[in-house]
């Protein structure tokens, strides 16, 4: 019974799986069929839209590959070339240069000076003023009128206006004048700031020490990034210049910082900056093309742009070879090594020039005759300074470390401004040195172009008739300070005779550790000056310089407790920045020189207040004679810089010979190669179409081979049913 039962549950079931379970060969082809209709049809949407969202979705970034890291993202604090790079990506200046250095609108879509009484006229009201209120009493030039754009935004979408750049002007001047050193070559003569309307200014300038009306030749060149005043509500006027770090960084240029700014200016790897939204926009109200970008149709195509920071210089110029970056500064050494390296990658360029910022290098004696400190007064004798200047092979320096790959330098101006570049003719150059009653008693004449050049001989015959005399001392072959030295020291600068006597020509030379040219100019100077009777010595004793960091250097130099050092400048189009420096009006600021002569102010105010361009020429080039002819201030060289470009991603980089406004280093906003790079689309994969159709093919297979697994599966029980069912009827026949 129980088998029997059993018997009969199987045949059921069986049953039931027979009725289910029947296979039916068209249905099944049909549903194939369509599968692989439908997976085809998916392939070759595939194909036709992935590649342009993939196109879509390439993020356009520039690498730049950069030596030092940002020292500040204040641009009222940070001082390196790369942290004003940076300034000019994120904040722009009234005007700026283009591709030729030639000044061109910006925030101010124009500018003019007038005099007060056309000021009077025109809405500026005198009253105001705390000093001079009678119009006339300011002449033609000294008050400048800047005619702000319109829709121009801030970063985070607030307008920029006129009072954004009164604020910024004002809290520079006056009584903030030495907490705000950045921009002193301007913010000096600023004397009052007036906002006319919501987009004009006026700015009046007067001497800062004794308020008098001045006329400035520079007002159309004021090289000053424009802050937001809306970002610093509630702040004192002294904030930016002594407490802010810079964060958050809101501008009105191409870029701004990424929402990790902070802490990769920390971390010091690298800096990422993303487009500004509010640069180049299509307002959906009125559909009008707005932002500083699309005021003047400034259309930049990168998404991104990195700078990256390296330790090393063999590992940046590898980043750009490899195509890790796009582009970086190479030394002198790597470029010459590359243009003969027949492997040098088919997309890598360089480019050799002149630094549009008038780039120089100098070796100085400190002039600073109040300087604190235990410093050696014998610096400053004339004839040490004379003697130490031709003691200075600039060829040597120029050949030997910067390969070739600089020319000689005379004064700050470099002939990348050939407008304001000078250099010293064959007209006679006499130096006389004097005795205590100041009578000459030994001089040399040379054509003015020579009178500077290298000559150990010249040199100790100063020496000698200026009363040093040699003496061996303690291993050291170095001259001492005789009595007729000691006395011409007493005429001219009233020190003690008896401190003087017998002092030696021992002077500590500061480098900065980090620049390696530098080290390389304190190392060949320890031995050529040593010629001379003049010992180099570090701050440790030994017949070496002095390595110090940044930091140390700083507060050396702007101290004024050093005795020797090396520095460099670079500076702005218009020759009042540079010329500047070494003025009295910059001491304790701009000036590391410590100059303070009365015939180089004069030669700086007239070239400061002269409208006229031959005639202020006439005044930058006496500026330039003197510091040529000064012996304190030794302007060596004016390098060079090596830039490696690989071409891989973008195009579009110039000619920077040229156009030197277009070199990566061109920090003064704007620079016009950030809108003039294009974009390689890069190749996108294609979507692996054959493996997907692979892939479909063997599902195809394993689904047939299950339908005839099952087919066959179905065909046995099929078959031991029929077997089953004749067995049950000869039962029944038997019974």
């Amino acid at each position: 019974m129980n088998e029997r039962g059993h018997e009969m549950i199987n045949e059921t079931n069986y049953g039931i799986a027979k009725k289910e379970s029947r296979p039916d060969f068209r249905l099944m082809g049909r549903r194939i069929l369509a599968m692989s209709i439908l997976v085809m049809m998916l392939i070759m949407a595939f194909q036709a839209v992935l590649p342009k969202v993939a196109a879509q979705q390439q993020e356009r970034v520039l690498t730049i590959a950069m030596g030092e890291p940002i020292d500040s993202a204040n641009p009222f604090v940070g001082i390196t070339d790369n942290a004003y790079i940076f300034f000019g990506l994120v904040y722009d200046y009234l005007m700026s240069p283009d591709e030729d250095l030639i000044n061109r609108p910006n925030i101010a879509e124009s500018w003019y000076y007038m005099d007060g009484p056309t000021a009077a006229t025109t809405g500026s009201n005198f009253a105001l003023l705390d000093h001079n209120q009678t119009p006339d009493d300011w002449p033609l030039g000294s008050i400048w009128q800047y005619n702000i754009s319109h829709d121009i935004f801030w970063s985070d979408g607030v307008d920029l206006t006129a009072d954004d750049v009164k604020w910024t002007m004002e809290i520079q001047t006056g009584a903030n004048f030495n907490t705000y050193w950045a921009y002193q070559p301007y913010t000096r003569w600023m004397n009052y700031i007036e906002k006319v309307d919501e987009y004009t200014v006026r700015i009046f300038y007067a001497d800062f020490d004794t308020e008098q009306p001045f006329p400035v030749a520079f007002g159309g060149n004021l090289y000053i990034p424009i802050m937001p005043r809306h970002a610093f509500e509630g702040k004192a006027s002294s904030f930016l210049g002594q407490e802010w770090s810079g964060i958050p960084a809101i501008g009105s240029g191409a870029f701004r910082g990424s929402a990790n700014l902070e802490a990769e200016l920390i971390a010091k790897e690298s800096v990422n900056m993303v487009r500004n939204d509010f640069y180049d926009f299509v307002d959906p109200a009125d559909d009008e093309r707005k932002g500083l970008g699309g005021k003047y149709n400034r259309t930049v195509e990168i998404d991104r742009l990195v700078m990256k920071f390296f330790s090393e210089e063999s590992t940046l110029s590898l980043s750009v070879r490899t195509g890790d970056t796009d582009t970086g500064e190479i030394q002198a050494g790597t470029y010459l090594t590359w243009i003969d390296d027949p492997n040098l990658p088919a997309a890598v360029s360089t480019q050799v020039l002149l630094s549009p910022t008038a780039y120089s290098k100098q070796v100085v004696l400190n002039d600073y005759a109040d300087a604190a400190g235990e410093l050696n007064p014998l610096r400053l004798d004339p004839a040490v300074q004379r003697a130490v200047a031709l003691a200075t092979n600039k060829t040597h320096i120029k050949n030997a470390i910067y390969k070739e790959l600089a020319d000689p330098g005379y004064g700050l101006i470099s002939p990348v401004w050939p407008e304001w570049y000078w250099e010293p003719d064959n007209s006679p150059s006499t130096f006389d040195v004097y005795n205590e009653t100041g009578v000459s008693i030994y001089n040399y004449t040379k054509p003015q172009i020579n009178v500077m050049d290298y000559d150990i001989v010249t040199a100790n015959e100063i020496l000698n008739a200026a009363g040093y005399v040699w003496q061996n001392s303690s291993g050291k072959t170095v001259r001492v300070a005789g009595d007729l030295a000691a006395k011409r020291m007493k005429a001219m600068f009233d020190t003690d005779p008896g401190s003087i006597l017998g002092k030696e020509l021992v002077f500590e030379q500061v480098v900065e550790q980090e620049v390696f040219e530098d080290r390389q100019v304190g190392d060949f100077l320890v031995s050529e000056w040593e010629k001379i009777g003049v010992w180099i010595q570090s701050g440790q004793g030994g017949h070496t310089i002095s390595l110090v960091n940044s930091a140390t250097w700083n507060l050396l130099i702007y101290s004024y407790t050093y005795n020797t050092m090396q520095t460099y400048w670079s500076g702005d189009i218009d020759p009042n920045y540079l010329t500047y420096v070494a003025s009295s009006f910059s001491l304790w600021g701009w000036n590391e020189f410590g100059t303070t002569v009365e015939e180089y102010d004069n030669y700086y105010l007239n070239q400061a207040r002269t409208f006229d361009y031959d005639e202020r020429k006439y005044w930058v080039d006496k500026c330039s004679e003197w510091m040529y002819l000064s012996g304190s201030v030794i302007t060596t060289v004016y390098p060079k810089i090596c830039f490696a470009i690989n071409n891989e991603s973008w195009e579009g980089w110039g000619d920077w010979i040229a156009h030197p406004g277009m070199t990566m280093d061109a920090f003064w906003t704007e620079n016009p190669l950030w809108w003039k790079l294009q974009y390689k689309e890069q190749e996108v994969q294609p979507f692996p179409v054959e493996a997907l159709i692979a892939g479909i093919g063997v599902v195809a297979v394993i689904v047939a081979v299950t339908a005839v697994i099952m087919l066959r599966k179905k065909k046995k029980i099929q078959s031991m049913l029929e077997e089953e069912e004749e067995g049950e009827e000869d039962l029944e026949e038997e019974e």
